[in-house]
């Protein structure tokens, strides 16, 4: 008797019933660190952003001097500058596909997340960058949901317009180039998400 009218009382004080109820949805609040229960990829950006982003990557690797620079032919394949912190770093990426010759995946990176501020700065120079995605036996494909595998994984990677992946991204002296001979973003791919 003495215990039901003790669980009455908290139940009627709202400290107590958000307190009582705070495990039960401690799963839920955290989802996003979750392994997969959440929807891959980086939230949605308008547009102004997006073009701030291409606009930083533009002007941090060079790729489009304003006319009139003097330095344009020593800047223009020079690579974007990162720490050693965000060489070490897992972190998400959305990007438009191009084909999958094994074991690259050429990527056209639209949006770089999932990085603590103090590293965003750094993700945000490839943003509107090409790059390779290095894709191993240890990569998980993933199509609406569903793990693939073997050749159908491949297939549906090949295939694809546009992906989410999990990468980590080579220190330069390991990046691939490009058809005009230019270092380009070479990233480890462990997950990736197909999107279109």
């Amino acid at each position: 008797m003495r215990l039901a009218l003790l669980i009455a009382i908290a139940l009627m004080i709202p400290g107590a019933a958000s307190a009582t109820a705070g495990p039960v949805l401690r799963g839920s609040d955290d989802a996003p660190q979750g392994p997969a229960a959440t929807a891959p990829g980086c939230p949605e950006q308008d547009d102004e952003e997006g073009g701030a982003q291409e606009a930083l990557h533009v002007k941090t690797s060079g790729t489009d001097a304003a006319p009139g620079a003097g330095d344009e032919e020593s800047d223009e394949d020079a690579p974007p500058k990162f720490s050693n912190r965000f060489y070490r770093r897992w972190f998400t990426m959305d990007a438009s596909t191009d084909g999958f010759e094994a074991p690259e995946l050429p990527v056209s990176i639209e949006a770089v997340c999932k990085l603590p501020s103090r590293l965003q700065k750094e993700g945000d120079q490839l943003s509107g960058a090409d790059g390779v995605a290095v894709v191993s036996s240890r990569t998980n494909i993933f199509k609406d949901g569903q793990q693939l595998s073997g050749t159908t994984g491949t297939a549906q990677v090949d295939g694809a317009d546009t992906a989410s992946l999990k990468v980590r991204l080579f220190r330069p002296n390991h990046w691939r180039e490009d058809e005009d001979g230019s270092k380009i973003p070479t990233f480890r791919a462990r997950r990736i998400d197909i999107t279109d």
